[in-house]
């Protein structure tokens, strides 16, 4: 006989503490990648999210993307900049608006961080069953869809 479904309550908790030790966990592996690629985990979450951007994304879309104020994109930056990972570039068409490109050693770094991050989870993943693997992520999937959805009718932009 399967067991009866959780209330709604029940899964929305377990959901929650679930979802933040998940989110802990794979943190420390982010920061753990990072570190040994010379970034810290903002700033290689920024190196990927301007590198995929191709040299188009501005100040304002980066912290946008990252959640987080113009002020700390713009230390952010300075940082990367400084460390020669990133680079500003007027936009051509608009000279007020400043894009923002990954340099090759940004680029670089970024691989390294990526290399090792993605390592650590497919040696995760390696832990478990192939059907355990493939219900996990699509159940993370619809999870994140879900909180896509939900937090664009409920979160203000930054």
């Amino acid at each position: 006989m399967p067991a009866p479904e959780l209330s709604l309550l029940r899964q929305a908790r377990l959901l929650y503490t679930e979802s933040r030790e998940l989110s802990r966990q794979i943190q420390a592996q982010d920061r753990q990648a990072a570190a040994a690629a010379g970034l810290t985990s903002v700033g290689a979450h920024a190196l990927r999210i301007i590198e995929e951007a191709c040299g188009t994304l501005t100040m304002q879309d980066l912290a946008r993307e990252l959640r987080i104020r113009r002020s700390t994109v713009t230390r952010l930056v300075d940082d990367l900049e400084a460390k020669r990972l990133v680079r500003r570039r007027p936009n051509p068409r608009d000279r007020r608006q400043i894009h923002l490109e990954t340099l090759a050693d940004g680029r670089e770094r970024l691989e390294t961080h990526l290399a090792l991050a993605e390592q650590m989870q497919r040696e995760v993943l390696a832990r478990m069953s192939p059907s355990a693997r493939q219900d996990c992520t699509r159940a993370l999937h619809e999870v994140r869809i879900a909180l896509e959805r939900w937090n664009e009718d409920h979160l203000k932009e930054l």
